[in-house]
């Protein structure tokens, strides 16, 4: 292994779950509406279109989707001060650090998003390679930002790993021949990952996992 590729949203920084309480209240308080974590997951880990064409379809006119956005934007800035990185995570990037792996992030999110998290959290020189929405003509699920972030890395598919939370991030990563872990949130801990994942419950069990397979092998030198 000689470098792990992490998602963000959900990942490292659980902001999905944040957002399914804003869209869930918003909906509710507006149009009466229960949006459940089934409709919700649709959209994690590729574009928000997803969610609002499902309910432009079941609500017609009534459906202002430039109101929810504006709202849902509006009312997620008041509660992201809510936001750090997920528990165990500092402690599976220190790990990989102290290992000489690399890491990479590969993210459907746009990349002024990203920055300002890995920033408040200071966790930006730790992923000198980032590839977002912005460098892709499709986000996940199609592999294309994993194909990137593995030609930005210099590496094959066999020589990665990824880290991811979602049913569509962790799809983009498999069909793009990458070994992938599943840590899910609890807005995606319900989904059905492809089968071809390894599903953790938390960051720290996965730290444990890498390190027993790291005993087995030598450390790459870069």
């Amino acid at each position: 292994m000689k470098a792990v590729i992490f998602d963000f949203d959900g990942t490292i920084i659980d902001t999905e779950s944040v957002w399914y309480d804003v869209y869930r209240d918003l909906l509710k308080k507006r149009y009466g509406y229960s949006l459940s974590l089934k409709s919700f997951a649709q959209v994690i880990g590729t574009v928000n279109d997803v969610l609002a064409n499902q309910l432009k379809e079941e609500m017609g006119d009534a459906f202002d989707q430039k109101w929810l956005e504006e709202k849902a934007e509006e009312e997620f800035q008041n509660r992201k001060s809510k936001l750090v990185p997920r528990d165990g995570v500092r402690e599976l990037i220190g790990f990989l650090i102290e290992q000489r792996v690399k890491l990479a992030i590969a993210s459907s999110s746009r990349l002024e998003w990203v920055q300002i998290y890995l920033e408040k959290e200071k966790l930006t020189d730790y992923f000198p390679i980032l590839l977002t929405s912005d460098d892709v003509a499709k986000v996940k699920p199609d592999p294309e930002l994993y194909l990137r972030t593995l030609e930005k890395l210099g590496l094959k598919p066999e020589e990665v790993l990824a880290i991811e939370d979602s049913g569509h991030g962790s799809q983009a990563a498999v069909d793009a021949g990458i070994e992938t872990f599943v840590v899910p949130n609890p807005v995606t801990s319900f989904i059905q990952f492809p089968k071809e994942v390894t599903k953790f419950d938390s960051f720290h069990d996965l730290r444990k996992a890498l390190g027993g397979r790291m005993t087995n092998t030598s450390v790459n030198e870069y």
